[in-house]
């Protein structure tokens, strides 16, 4: 799980990508609520600490960008695709999600950012979650799933 949800070389499965948002999702209800037991409850002693609460608030923070970018860009990688995807992808989302608070609520500007943000968001995740990587080795590393079944036998099956 480490290596799934921290390290940002390799390539991972569609199976590993979900598992690893799946994780990011439970982790981050766990701090979420550890933070407001630990820190944020009114009859908690750190509850008037600054400090920690800014020190438990950055570790959070850093954590959750940390496996946002880790898990998706390995699942990159396996489709043969590289960092700067994730950062189009991300840019598009955010720009679109940010533009749509420029314009007046229910205003059509807003409307289509707010579209715009969603059918990238779409995209990503078929993209990510849904279409199958790269058969074989490419330049990020071996095939993810070569290990559990077999040799792959695409380039022969090719050649035919």
């Amino acid at each position: 799980m480490r290596v799934l949800l921290f390290s940002f070389h390799g390539r991972i499965s569609r199976k590993e990508f979900w598992i690893g948002i799946a994780a990011q999702i439970c982790l981050v209800v766990i701090m979420g609520n550890t933070g407001y037991f630990v820190i944020g409850h009114p009859v908690s002693p750190l509850h008037h600490n600054t400090i920690a609460i800014l020190i438990f608030l950055a570790t959070v923070v850093v954590f959750c960008y940390w496996t946002h970018f880790a898990v998706p860009l390995k699942r990159l990688h396996d489709r043969g695709k590289s960092w700067g995807w994730l950062l189009l992808y991300y840019g598009i989302i955010n720009a679109a999600g940010y533009a749509a608070y420029l314009f007046p609520a229910g205003s059509k500007a807003s409307q289509t950012a707010h579209m715009i943000a969603v059918a990238v968001s779409i995209v990503y995740l078929i993209d990510l979650g849904l279409v199958r990587g790269e058969r074989g080795d490419n330049r990020f590393g071996p095939a993810p799933l070569a290990s559990s079944v077999g040799p792959d036998l695409g380039a022969a099956e090719m050649k035919r």
